[in-house]
């Protein structure tokens, strides 16, 4: 799914997509960390509207941590979808070498592993403990 397709298909508060559009024209950067503080958070409406906006989806924080990272890491698996759906890379790796695909594994949630290889959130896949 593209972020032009979030923002057609999806409940996207138009506020936000029009103050990250303002703000990522004034620094991408700044957008990439609103985008990961608001997976951090699991503030949904926050990160579907920064995504409509075209907000690189793989921005990194200082230690090269992205959006997604820190979704799986805090087990919002429901932000975890919605950056897949938009492209993110769940093999990125961060500058102390994890990916959103190790956190996920490290996590030990089926749902969690699930959506980072891309897959179905599925009950009945079996991950050995």
């Amino acid at each position: 799914m593209t972020a032009q397709n979030l923002a057609t298909n999806a409940a996207v508060n138009p506020v936000i997509v029009e103050q990250a559009l303002k703000q990522r024209c004034d620094n991408d950067a700044a957008s990439g960390l609103q985008l990961i503080r608001a997976a951090k958070k699991g503030d949904d409406e926050k990160l579907r509207g920064l995504i409509a906006a075209g907000v690189t989806v793989d921005a990194e924080d200082e230690n090269g941590w992205t959006a997604l990272a820190w979704a799986v890491k805090n087990r919002h698996a429901d932000i975890a979808r919605v950056l897949i759906d938009a492209g993110a890379n769940a093999e990125h790796e961060s500058r102390n070498g994890w990916t959103p695909m190790g956190l996920a594994v490290k996590s030990g949630s089926p749902s969690i592993i699930a959506i980072a290889m891309g897959g179905l959130d599925r009950k009945d896949i079996a991950f050995p403990r």
